[in-house]
């Protein structure tokens, strides 16, 4: 009851800072898209219990740089993978330039709020993460709950041929795997007959290391002694993940390893 407590406040805050943070910026003519959070929580049957981790936002070309002078923001830094961090109302804010987590396109051919998007912002996300640091069963989660309450509106068709144009529909079968295996009846966009693969692979990334890595020990290290450590142990990490993302993201691997480097440079 306890952490049940905690999470339904800190998810309180979240969602309230949410709010607000899109209100002050639409109030200035932007326009902020929620990907995760609170969004992703609006697919559980309580949304209150969905733990919640930072906000993340994005905001198209041309207002992703304007929106930290917009708020006044004067703490905030830029990560590798060029996104903006900062804090609103105590919530860490992951302010993104793109919306869907793919670097070797510019691109894709659809509405940000169509639920065919929204599925596959959420699994492109997953992926990159898996190519990193690590991912947990949170993310996986979403994916499933995503799954359960947008194919009814969604169109399938339409959903795997974007999978194939992101280059993600090897990864989105092993996803589908996955929480088949492990998450229960959960609609997929796959016919029933379909045999998909081993889920392995994804497992042993999950139980290794849960999201971002954060509960493998040698991580916890690296992040406690920060700076050059975590920056290396990110790097092993990517290295090591080096057969995956090469099976299941071969197209991305490249250009996504050259836009780290030249953040961190």
């Amino acid at each position: 009851m306890v952490e049940a407590d905690r999470i339904m406040r800190k998810t309180g805050k979240v969602s309230k800072a949410a709010d607000s943070l899109v209100k002050a910026l639409e109030a200035k003519g932007l326009h902020p898209i929620i990907m995760k959070g609170p969004a992703v929580a609006a697919y559980y049957q309580d949304p209150n219990l969905r733990e919640s981790g930072d906000l993340d936002i994005f905001l198209r070309p041309g207002e992703f740089e304007a929106a930290v002078d917009t708020l006044s923001i004067k703490d905030y830094h830029k990560d590798p993978d060029g996104n903006i961090l900062y804090s609103w109302e105590g919530v860490p804010i992951d302010q993104h330039p793109r919306y869907f987590d793919l670097h070797s396109k510019k691109s894709l051919e659809l509405e940000t709020d169509s639920p065919e998007a929204r599925l596959l912002m959420l699994s492109l996300h997953i992926r990159k993460h898996c190519m990193g640091a690590g991912v947990g069963l949170r993310q996986i989660c979403d994916m499933a709950m995503a799954y359960r309450a947008l194919l009814k509106q969604s169109d399938n068709q339409r959903l795997l041929d974007l999978y194939k144009e992101s280059g993600s529909s090897k990864w989105n079968l092993l996803l589908a795997s996955f929480i088949k295996e492990y998450l229960g009846d959960i609609p997929l966009p796959y016919p029933d007959d379909l045999s998909l693969p081993d889920s392995v692979p994804l497992y042993k990334i999950v139980f290794s290391g849960g999201s971002f890595g954060h509960y493998d020990p040698s991580r916890k290290d690296a992040l406690k002694k920060g700076g050059p450590s975590r920056k290396l142990d990110t790097l092993t990490r990517i290295v090591h993940r080096i057969p995956f993302s090469l099976s299941y993201a071969s197209k991305e691997f490249i250009p996504y390893l050259s836009a780290l480097l030249r953040g961190n440079i």
